[in-house]
């Protein structure tokens, strides 16, 4: 200890103009400002203070870094040191005293004329002291061993320089590949989790270095380079493999590990889509394609995908591949759901937050892009037509692979009281790249809450909170008034199903003339209505107001309630943009339901079986 500190005091006793140059800035900080006239000057010594105090003690730490050992030992003179009793460590940990005790006493000295002015830095640089601190200390730390470790390549002249380019390389990609998937799944907080942990251990590997090679390189230059990287690089390798493992615990997060934040997008075929935060590994936001039926599944690669939706037959993942991660636009991506399907580009560019309607198989696809409606076909890679809107689409959708409903409302913000609408419906015939008008309802309503049949041929339009209208899909001419509306859908064969405020399933013809009514238990609420079979529907129900009091209801649309299923209630849809596409949802027997406790399972809802989703 005592060789250290002669070390550092005989450093810094050759060093002490430093301290000359440090007040010579202090005291520019200060006449500069009434030199100028300024108007406010305690702000502008402050400013002016922290700016040379900031830039005169990083510049002087990185040229310590690059020369306060590798100078010495291309000048030779390292061996005065070694011609005495002291050890490698303590010259090592001398110098490095020295150059620290340089940096923060520079820093602090161009920093009075700041403190004196009694202007908290907080006001003018939007953050504390200590966190300044903590920044211009890592800073520091950084300029001062890259430049040491640079210095020493350099310096040696030795082809030695090669083999550390090669490995900085590798290990830059090395790097990148660990944290491209934190990075691509929107888990800042792991990426910052490992930046700072490898920083840590980076400094613990530079110390190591630097000791060594005083330690076994002593004068020598060139086998001082070998000692350093030798230490360097294989301190790095420890690091990257750390990184990776914990990279790899964050990344490979099973489904289960969704819990409570899980958001799922199911179809008719047995495929679904995963998605949410991972519990207990920081923020990373995995994807997955999921079988219900088998418990199969695939990891998606995280946000970066983003706008994902599933084709309706469940055959197709269709996305939006971002640019970078702070873009909310990118090209559309196609894969199948079979596992290990590529990603297909479509050279079809788009944004998450477009207007979009895909076709029940995935092989057409109709995007809204700042006012222009284009159609494409994803297979042949072609576009089908497009043009340039007057209206602003609220929902739009496939009625058949060769044409395109959209519906458009003049006045659609969500009011506390009714508001006059006019809701439009227009039909795209794709191989004539037609455009028309065909249809018109006025209305008033508080929202605007559209919901069609699966061929587009039959609307539900909601007029109040217990009102609704059943409609033309397509000329929008009204068919029959509804009251005692809680919800709506349309079977398959397109008949209107309705739940009803006095606790019944109401089956209608495609008139809207009743034709069966079905009592089910009296409930508060009722969150979506999906056939999951010819004629059986789903219904989720909660009893009293209490999140924790759901059943679901499977209904035989001409036998009634078949089974009630408690502390089940629907996963919540997975946020892929703007949802417009108004027909019912489509699902498969097995779905994913989430438990009072928040745990995902497969339920079947035709025998009544569950099970825990893969853990």
């Amino acid at each position: 200890m005592n060789d250290t500190l002669v070390i550092a005091r005989r450093e810094v006793a050759e060093k002490r103009f430093v301290f000359v140059a440090a007040l010579a800035f202090a005291a520019i900080a200060v006449i500069i400002p009434f030199a100028v006239r300024a108007k406010h000057p305690a702000e502008f010594i402050v400013i002016l203070s922290m700016v040379c105090a900031l830039n005169f003690s990083l510049g002087l730490s990185a040229v310590l870094g690059g020369s306060i050992v590798g100078r010495d030992i291309t000048a030779g003179r390292m061996s005065f040191y070694f011609a005495r009793p002291v050890s490698a460590l303590s010259i090592w940990f001398g110098k490095l005293a020295a150059a620290a005790l340089l940096v923060v006493a520079s820093f602090v000295i161009i920093a009075v004329p700041a403190v004196a002015a009694g202007m908290p830095l907080n006001r003018i640089w939007g953050t504390s002291g200590l966190v300044w601190a903590g920044m211009f200390l890592s800073a520091a730390a950084g300029l001062f061993f890259v430049l040491h470790a640079a210095g020493t390549m350099v310096r040696s002249r030795s082809a030695l320089i090669v083999l550390d380019f090669v490995a900085a390389v590798v290990a830059g990609w090395c790097g990148w590949m660990i944290v491209r998937p934190l990075v691509e799944g929107g888990a800042t907080r792991a990426v910052n989790a490992i930046a700072g942990g490898a920083s840590i251990l980076l400094v613990a590997g530079f110390l190591a270095a630097g000791a060594w090679q005083l330690a076994d390189g002593r004068t020598d230059r060139r086998r001082s380079h070998a000692a350093f990287s030798k230490v360097f690089w294989g301190s790095v390798a420890v690091v990257l493999l750390i990184a990776a493992s914990f990279g790899g615990w964050v990344v490979f997060a099973p489904p289960s590990a969704l819990g409570k934040t899980a958001e799922a997008e199911m179809s008719s075929g047995n495929m679904a889509l995963l998605a949410g935060t991972a519990e207990g590994r920081f923020d990373f936001h995995p994807q997955f394609l999921y079988n219900i039926a088998t418990g199969d599944y695939e990891r998606l690669g995280g946000a970066w995908h983003y706008g994902g939706v599933l084709s309706r037959d469940g055959s197709k993942f269709i996305a939006v591949e971002r640019t970078s991660m702070r873009a909310n636009y990118g090209e559309v991506v196609i894969r199948d759901t079979k596992p290990g399907s590529p990603f297909v580009g479509t050279s079809i560019m788009a944004g998450g937050f477009d207007y979009h309607a895909e076709s029940n198989d995935g092989s057409r696809i109709a995007i809204v892009r700042d006012g222009n409606l284009s159609v494409y076909d994803t297979v042949r890679r072609q576009s089908l037509g497009s043009m340039r809107l007057q209206v602003r689409p609220h929902a739009i959708f496939f009625t058949s692979a060769d044409s395109l409903r959209i519906y458009a409302v003049d006045n659609e913000a969500g009011r506390s009281d009714p508001q006059p609408r006019h809701l439009e419906s227009y039909d795209y015939d794709i191989p004539a790249r037609a455009f028309s008008r065909v249809g018109e309802l006025k209305f008033e309503s508080r929202f605007v809450t559209l919901t069609t049949s699966d061929d587009g041929s039959r609307l539900f339009v909601r007029t109040g909170p217990h009102e609704a209208m059943l409609c033309d899909g397509r000329t929008l001419q009204p068919i029959a008034t509804l009251t005692q509306f809680r919800r709506g859908t349309f079977l398959r064969d397109g008949r209107p199903v309705m739940v009803l405020q006095d606790d019944t399933v109401t089956i209608a013809n495609r008139d809207g003339a009743v034709v069966n009514k079905i009592a089910i238990p009296k409930h508060a609420g009722v969150y979506g209505i999906a056939e999951v079979a010819p004629g059986k529907l789903v219904v989720p129900i909660v009893e009293g107001g209490k999140q924790s009091a759901w059943h679901a209801l499977l209904v035989d649309v001409d036998r009634g309630v078949l089974r009630s299923d408690p502390d089940l209630h629907p996963v919540v849809p997975v946020s892929n943009g703007i949802a417009s596409d108004p027909r019912p949802t489509v699902i498969a027997p097995t779905m994913l339901m989430t438990t009072p406790g928040g745990s995902l399972v497969a339920w079947n809802a035709l025998t009544g079986e569950r099970r825990d989703v893969i853990r």
